[in-house]
């Protein structure tokens, strides 16, 4: 895979406080077609921008629906354009789909193989599954893109293995996915 780097000149700011485009951007991806994903902690949503940095959409809001997001921190998007965004106080994971329509949500608070403690970074692979850093479990969660729980690894320490409260996730082609 090529890797293109884009630089912006002095001055071409995205997101000033003056147009308010952002209030507490957490996370940002990518999609296959260019596409920038912001999760923004301030007005609970996701943004879709198009390559050339214009709104597309936002979904997410505040409260209690299934489609509320409480703190978006982490965001990936798949090679269909679904969208999947780590909710680190409600505990959860929520799907969207490229048109930014509510699909599903899993993940519940808690310590057992099935929950969630304050999710942060998330990544997809090829296959569509999904690579979830349940920082508050110091551990990595796979699960298929529907949310079903195929295998966790790490628990809390400093030895091999273990994880110290664990934040970020890429997954390349090389079938390894890599924490920081």
């Amino acid at each position: 895979a090529k890797l293109t780097v884009k630089t912006y000149a002095p001055g071409s700011m995205w997101g000033t406080l003056e147009n308010k485009a952002f209030i507490e951007p957490r996370a940002l991806a990518i999609d296959k077609s260019g596409n920038y994903y912001v999760a923004d902690e301030g007005p609970f949503k996701v943004r879709k921008y198009g390559p050339e940095r214009r709104a597309q959409i936002s979904w997410g809001n505040e409260g209690k629906s299934l489609r509320s997001l409480k703190v978006p921190a982490g965001i990936a998007v798949d090679a269909e354009g679904a969208c999947y965004i780590t909710d680190a106080r409600g505990g959860d994971v929520s799907k969207f789909d490229k048109a930014g329509k509510f699909v599903r949500k899993w993940g519940d608070r808690g310590p057992k193989e099935s929950t969630l403690s304050t999710p942060l970074g998330i990544a997809v692979d090829g296959n569509y599954d999904v690579y979830v850093v349940d920082s508050g479990n110091s551990r990595i969660v796979k699960c298929t893109s529907a949310g079903v729980v195929k295998k966790t690894w790490g628990k809390a320490g400093s030895e091999p293995g273990q994880f110290n409260l664990p934040t970020e996730l890429e997954y390349y082609d090389t079938n390894i996915p890599c924490l920081a």
